[in-house]
């Protein structure tokens, strides 16, 4: 079954998590990172195309939020953020607080 979902740690792929998660999974064994997981370009590829998610993201969602406590954060991030000659700081948008699955899927969304 395909992974549209990335524990924050084994978020090493920029063409799968951007730079922001990759960034993140850099820092988690230095610093205190909170925890947290990564939705896919996988799932941003699938949900531009169908308009809608794809058929075990649901599924895989609440496996990891369920780990989590609410309320939680939703921060976007692109894999041509942070490029070495391109900054795309304060462009995309983080969503707080998400006290709900509902919420969370709807953050996921914008």
């Amino acid at each position: 079954m395909e992974k549209f979902i990335l524990p924050l740690e084994e978020a090493s792929d920029l063409n799968l998590v951007g730079g922001k998660a990759l960034s993140l999974s850099k820092l988690i064994n230095k610093f205190n990172v909170p925890k947290g997981f990564v939705v896919t370009t996988k799932v941003y590829d699938y949900y531009i195309k169908n308009k809608d998610f794809p058929d075990n993201f649901i599924e895989e969602l609440e496996g990891y939020i369920n780990k989590l406590n609410f309320p939680v954060i939703a921060r976007s991030s692109a894999t041509i953020e942070d490029l070495v000659y391109h900054s795309f700081a304060g462009q995309f948008i983080s969503i707080f607080p998400i006290n709900s699955f509902e919420e969370l899927l709807n953050g996921i969304k914008d």
